[in-house]
This record gives C-alpha cells, structure tokens and sequence, in this order.
C-alpha cells in the first residue's frame, strides 16, 4: 500500500471495519443482520464510527408493475459507532441506526477469567416486508405480500475456545416479539390471504468464530486474513393459527433448528492491489415460512451468496473495487409441492475518494440477474435487478 500517514488515522480505519464485515457490493456499509451474526467485528482502532448520508435506488432491467418489479429510491441515512471503552473502563459498546432498523450491543469481562466476556444485545427491525412466491423460470411470481415488526434481546457469553486466542464461542439465549401487519400490497379477500398473527419466540444461539483480519498500518484497510464465523439455534415461539393463499395454508411449528455462517477472506495480490472474498449463507426448517421469506435477505429456506472482488487503491485516497458476485437459492413452488433451486449472477463496483481527514464520497453499484433482491425504502415492497447508491460518509474517532 502507499505510505501516508495524512489519511490513515481517519477515513480508512472505518473502512476497513465495513469491507471486513459486509463485504463488496453491499449496499448499506453495514445493517443490522450483519451485527446480529459476526461476534467480533474486524477493526483497525479500539473507537471508530461513521455517519453515512446519500440516496440508494432500485433500477429494473424491465417494468413488471403487476409483479411489483419497478424502481425504487430511498434516503440512505445511517450511523455506526463502535468502541472498547465505556466510562473509562475496559467494555464493548456497539450502536447501529438505519433505515432497516437499530441494534445496540453492551458488553464487559465476566468471571474475573481472560478474554471471558458477557454481552446483551438488542435490535428492532420496524420496517420488515415479508414477499411468499415462487419462480417461473427465471420470473418471481409474489403471491403473498405483507409487513412485520420485529424486537429482539440477547444475552451471551464470549469466551476463548483456543489458546491462541484467535477462535472465540459464544453461548447466548434470546427473546423476541414478532407482529405483522396487512399492506396495500396484500391481496384480498383477507379470509383467503391470511398473514400470519403475531408471536412470542424464545430461544438459544451457539456461535464459533475463528480468524484474524490483517491491516495495512497507513491505510488500515485489511489486506490479508480471514475471519469464519458459524452459528446455530433452536427456537421455541408461541405462534398460533394458519395463514398463507388458497393454494397453500399453513401453521408456523412451536420449534425450529437453524444455522448459518459467513466467510471474509483477504489476499495482498500486489502493491496497492487486494483480492476480497465474501460468502454468507443460511439454512432455515422447510417449515420455518416466516423467515424463509423474510424480504431482506434471498427468498428460500436456504441460500449461498458469495462475492468475488479486487481493490484497487488508484491514489493515498482513492480506490475503486470491481467484483463478481453469485447466489444459490433454494425455495418452494407455488402450492409448496417441490422444492426448486436457482442459481443467479451478477456483479458490480465500489468507489471511495476522500476529500478530506474525515469525509468521504462513495458510490457503490451492484447487478443481479435474481429480480427478487432486498427492498429499498419503507413503505412498499419493490424489487429491481440493479442496486446504486452513492453520497458522503463523514468518519470520526480512529487513531
């Protein structure tokens, strides 16, 4: 990497932070999913944070107003602060805010035993769309559209699973409040397309996580390493009732087992040039309809999206990093008979310039062929092929 020490203290150290937990092509920098599974986020100093302010929009490759295949556009506002001290003492403090929602965790040495840590940890989700359908070829047909709310708190313990000290597990019980609402995107007559009613769940989450990331000291972006984390739960809830279309009713289980995992790997390929990979996956019971079809994530009861990209840095404040992108999902026809699966393809780019100490221009693009990608605002439910966001970022603390 180029050697200057002007920006290293300020705007690259948060960028790291982002590039190791979300990976290239992400849209949002960072959102709360992303919190919620990697238990020790990557960084570069004890205290960073980052206020993000532009516009994301949705492009479809072609209109399909009945399906609700049209474009989109929403503020992308958001905040991220991240520190290891909390009243001049040794803690975690960890605090998100955007458009898809909040999450806060609060953490501290526990037991008088090193690298031992508990953690509590809450978010809410208050614009949640959940999207049921099937494809036709390669065509998603949504046949139940509705919205949700959800609330969440944990508590959990870290402890060191290693004596290196690089792998960490993490043994957490959780409680959860589900509630769901109809749209003006609900078909009707309502005694036919029933939404779910709302629920209770409970339950508890083992994580292991393995790795380190490695920084360039000037840059602090990462430039070699890999962090692996996995996590699996079971859940209890106390949803009650049927809900679904005429072609397909169904009763949400009292319990569920689920997993999932995601991998960040850096490569150094050559001066000022680093190879990026990012996977994430999940698996959900086949029966698990409420998550299965949770709009902010892939469609399907288990999915595979993984990204290939390679980081350019073009001068001390700029980068540019193009990359592939591919998704494997896999999701149940239209009266849940059979099981399909499908793989899609796309790619994109990401563009930072400072233009000084602590703000930044960034614009990020992604394409995939998949048209049922994540929404873009709050208040309907549209899905577009083609991503682009672009704004300011403005980075505080760092070194």
């Amino acid at each position: 990497m180029r050697r200057s020490k002007r920006w290293g203290g300020f705007f690259f150290p948060v960028l790291g932070l982002l590039g190791a937990a979300a990976g290239p092509g992400r849209l949002r920098a960072q959102d709360v999913l992303d919190l919620t599974e990697i238990r020790n986020p990557p960084r570069f100093t004890p205290t960073m944070g980052f206020i993000r302010a532009g516009y994301t929009f949705s492009f479809p490759s072609g209109e399909a107003k009945d399906r609700d295949k049209r474009g989109d556009s929403f503020p992308d506002l958001s905040f991220y602060y991240i520190t290891d001290k909390m009243f001049g003492k040794a803690a975690n403090f960890t605090f998100y805010g955007g458009r898809e929602g909040a999450y806060l965790s609060m953490g501290q040495p526990a037991f008088n035993l090193r690298g031992v840590r508990t953690r509590m940890e809450f978010w809410y989700r208050p614009w949640t769309f959940y999207r049921e359908g099937f494809y036709d070829g390669s065509k998603f047909i949504p046949t139940l559209q509705y919205k949700g709310q959800e609330y969440r708190g944990r508590l959990g313990v870290l402890f060191p699973a290693t004596s290196r000290g690089n792998t960490f597990a993490e043994v957490a019980a959780y409680w959860g409040r589900d509630r769901f609402s109809r749209s003006s995107q609900t078909k009707e007559p309502s005694n036919l397309y029933m939404i779910p009613d709302d629920f209770q769940a409970a339950g508890v989450r083992v994580s292991l996580e393995t790795g380190k990331i490695l920084y360039d000291r000037y840059t602090g972006l990462p430039n070699g390493g890999a962090l692996l984390t996995l996590w699996g739960e079971r859940e209890v809830n106390d949803a009650s009732g049927e809900f679904g279309t005429p072609g397909w009713e169904s009763s949400l289980p009292s319990k569920f087992w689920r997993a999932g995992g995601r991998l960040s790997y850096y490569y150094p390929a050559d001066k000022d040039q680093v190879l990026e990979f990012h996977a994430v996956g999940r698996y959900f019971d086949k029966e698990d309809r409420i998550l299965t079809y949770d709009a902010s994530k892939p469609i399907g009861n288990r999915f595979v999206q993984a990204n290939l990209g390679y980081r350019w840095h073009l001068s001390d404040t700029m980068y540019v990093l193009p990359f592939l992108a591919a998704q494997y999902v896999r999701v149940a026809d239209e009266f849940n008979q059979s099981q399909d699966e499908k793989f899609f393809f796309g790619g994109g780019f990401s563009f930072r310039w400072s233009l000084g100490k602590k703000v930044s221009f960034y614009v990020d693009y992604s394409y995939l062929s998949n048209e049922s990608r994540e929404p873009v605002g709050i208040h309907k439910d549209y899905f577009s092929e083609h991503r682009l966001s672009t704004g300011l970022e403005i980075t505080f603390g760092g070194l």
